[in-house]
């Protein structure tokens, strides 16, 4: 057992009940007891908090700050040569494999990562959210534009939590009392404030869905789309393709619970010879809607419907 896996199966003893004395952990990973204080001083310095309760000690999960994991296994060249030249061999688009590269290299390494593959702006964004997150710290977001309305809007933030892909994060809206997802690339402007969190009870992730929307999957979505959409649809969506089917030759389907109908109604309107809506009813009155409102003076394609 060579010692990064032994301060796994530390952490794995100091995590189960009431934790472990000295002497059980020094006995059950077989190393000295100045080994031990090495151990113990190692994993408090990579933000895990050990707590010592008379002679025994325990992992505290909750008041943990912990690093990335790189300081456990970190990745010489060759092991990053295998895994990069592995992800690049995947069936997949070339955005969902860099944004994998990505995510791979910014779990696994450190800071370093994020000036090596993110822009400028985007890598000093996370690292104010990255440190709002750690020092429970609202920011302030003078200009956001809201895809939505298509307005800029201001918002003074409580974040906590990064999804994975870096592009977005969850926090809590002051004004409006609800927690939103937001992304990098509508930001301008991020500005630290001195104010503490007030809400983090408050503080609940929902769900993302396919086309990024966050909330509750509710919408019932289902629309056909031939080989081309289907390649677009998962380049520009990576999520949606564990929900398409292929079901004849060329064809196939996406079917999925949505939290806004205006994600894919935004792509079946943009690729109308190539897409044809099959359900809810719901979906297909406001892709009809939609089109009307947008081409006054147009029926809407029987194509499409």
């Amino acid at each position: 057992m060579n010692k990064a896996q032994r301060l796994v199966t530390l952490l794995l003893v100091l995590s189960k009940g009431s934790g472990a004395s000295r002497e059980q952990c020094m006995n059950y990973l077989e190393f000295s007891e100045s080994t031990f204080y090495d151990y113990m001083r190692e994993l408090r310095e990579m933000g895990f908090e050990i707590k010592r309760t008379n002679d025994r000690y325990s992992l505290d999960v909750k008041g943990s700050e912990c690093k990335f994991f790189g300081q456990l296994y970190p990745l010489d060249s060759e092991d990053e040569y295998l895994l990069f030249k592995a992800i690049e061999g995947l069936n997949h688009s070339v955005k969902k494999q860099q944004h994998l590269i990505m995510k791979l290299k910014v779990l696994l390494g450190n800071d370093e990562y994020i000036d090596k593959l993110l822009p400028q702006k985007e890598g000093e964004l996370l690292r104010i959210i990255q440190k709002s997150i750690q020092n429970k710290k609202q920011v302030f977001v003078p200009n956001y534009s809201s895809g939505k309305s298509l307005k800029r809007k201001e918002y003074k933030l409580e974040p906590f939590y990064v999804l994975d892909g870096l592009e977005m994060f969850w926090a809590f809206d002051v004004k409006s009392q609800k927690n939103k997802l937001f992304k990098f690339c509508r930001i301008e402007e991020l500005h630290e404030t001195p104010f503490d969190f007030q809400y983090e009870r408050h503080h609940t992730k929902d769900e993302v869905d396919d086309f990024d929307f966050g909330g509750v999957p509710a919408k019932f979505v289902r629309f056909e789309l031939d080989f081309l959409a289907r390649n677009l649809l998962i380049e520009e969506y990576p999520r949606s393709e564990k929900n398409i089917r292929e079901y004849g030759e060329n064809l196939f389907v996406y079917e999925a619970k949505c939290v806004s109908f205006d994600g894919p109604a935004r792509f079946v309107l943009g690729f109308t010879e190539h897409c044809r809506v099959l359900g809810d009813e719901k979906f297909r009155q406001f892709i009809e809607n939609k089109y009307k409102k947008n081409n006054p003076l147009r029926e809407i394609r029987s194509r499409l419907l």
